[in-house]
């Protein structure tokens, strides 16, 4: 009785509970903000050209990787929204992570539900994106390595990662795995839907080529990006243009922001770019100051664009 009862109130109150709950996130975002902003504010103060070029391409950057998601979304989901209204939703649900990690994704797809995206789709979509991702650009940070090193061992990690990236996408795995579980009755019948309807997702759209080819172009704007932003900050803090270990600290801090939840627990990353700064070479306090600043630039990023597209959707900007 007490379920069907908290469920009711979620019903009537849900809305209202997500806008505070968003409101507390956006309001400890912008205090962080702050609070890091004043820990740089002489590096900043220095070079604040520099630091507003910074911003402006987290701001492009951020909503490129908005589009990345509206993309898929809309390729393999039939996703009818808005790109004004999902890019609203998706700014609020990010700003939402970073406070309590996985609670922007909760209401991600209960707001998704109401477009008949049910949350087995959305709970594998995120899945399929999230290791596309990880896997272009592991491909990416290897080619440029081997690229500036000439080392073999690089060259072998590449075949090694293109070869699981081309197994992965072969629908024959999943029809195979889909056979053995017809077979074997492991699990009971609503896991086994749920494990059905995942490998039928993964044969219909993971595999399809035009879809690939238009995610991965995405992601290589997005690591362009990201690569610029690295740079202009790591140039600045470290005050060389060695584009090798450059593109180390990027691949470092790149992977860094990629660990679901560490991500949140402010300082930790910081800590590990600090740490693995010492060991190329580096200042602790050099590696720990170019991820405080690229975090810095997504915060200021992700609550810009979510102003603008607030303010679009309401038609305060005409």
């Amino acid at each position: 009785m007490k379920i069907v009862q908290i469920k009711k109130f979620l019903e009537k109150r849900g809305k209202f509970i997500t806008y505070l709950f968003f409101i507390i996130c956006l309001a400890f975002l912008i205090h962080r903000s702050f609070e890091d902003f004043s820990k740089v504010d002489a590096i900043i103060s220095r070079n604040y050209e520099i630091f507003l070029i910074v911003i402006i391409c987290s701001m492009i950057n951020l909503n490129i990787v908005s589009y990345r998601f509206y993309f898929y979304l809309k390729k393999t989901l039939n996703y009818s929204g808005k790109f004004t209204n999902w890019s609203k939703l998706f700014f609020q649900t990010v700003v939402m992570n970073f406070m309590i990690g996985g609670s922007g994704h909760i209401v991600r797809a209960i707001k998704l539900k109401k477009e008949k995206i049910n949350y087995t789709q959305f709970i594998t979509i995120n899945y399929v994106i999230y290791i596309l991702i990880l896997f272009i650009n592991l491909i990416l940070f290897m080619f440029f390595f081997y690229y500036f090193s000439n080392k073999e061992i690089i060259l072998l990690g590449l075949i090694f990662i293109l070869f699981a990236l081309y197994i992965l996408l072969i629908p024959a795995i999943y029809h195979y795995i889909l056979n053995i579980l017809n077979k074997n009755k492991i699990f009971n019948n609503n896991i086994y839907k749920k494990i059905k309807n995942i490998l039928n997702y993964l044969i219909s759209h993971l595999t399809k080529k035009k879809n690939l080819f238009n995610f991965s172009f995405l992601t290589l704007i997005i690591f362009f990006f990201e690569g610029c932003i690295i740079f202009l900050i790591s140039s600045n803090i470290l005050n060389t243009q060695n584009i090798f270990n450059i593109l180390q600290l990027f691949f470092v801090v790149f992977y860094l922001n990629k660990i679901i939840y560490v991500n949140n627990l402010i300082g930790i990353n910081e800590l590990i770019a600090g740490l693995l700064a010492e060991t190329m070479g580096y200042y602790f306090l050099q590696g720990a100051l170019i991820q405080l600043i690229f975090r810095i630039s997504i915060y200021l990023g992700c609550i810009i664009n979510y102003s603008l597209y607030f303010a679009l959707k309401y038609k305060i900007i005409k």
